[in-house]
C-alpha cells in the first residue's frame, strides 16, 4: 500500500472509533439523566400499565 493510503486508513479508522465511542458516552448518559429523573420509572409504569 501507498504511504498516504495507509495515512488516510489510519485516520479514517481512529475518527470511526472516536465517533463509536462518543456515542456510546452518549447513550450512557442520556441513561443516567433519564434515571434520576425518574423517566425509566415513569416508563416501566405506562407500559406496566396500558
Amino acid at each position: 500500500m501507498h504511504p498516504f493510503s495507509i495515512l488516510t486508513l489510519g485516520i479514517f479508522v481512529a475518527g470511526y472509533i472516536t465517533a463509536r465511542w462518543d456515542l456510546v458516552t452518549r447513550l450512557y448518559e442520556l441513561a443516567i439523566f433519564a434515571w434520576d429523573h425518574g423517566v425509566v420509572v415513569w416508563l416501566a409504569i405506562v407500559l406496566l400499565f396500558h
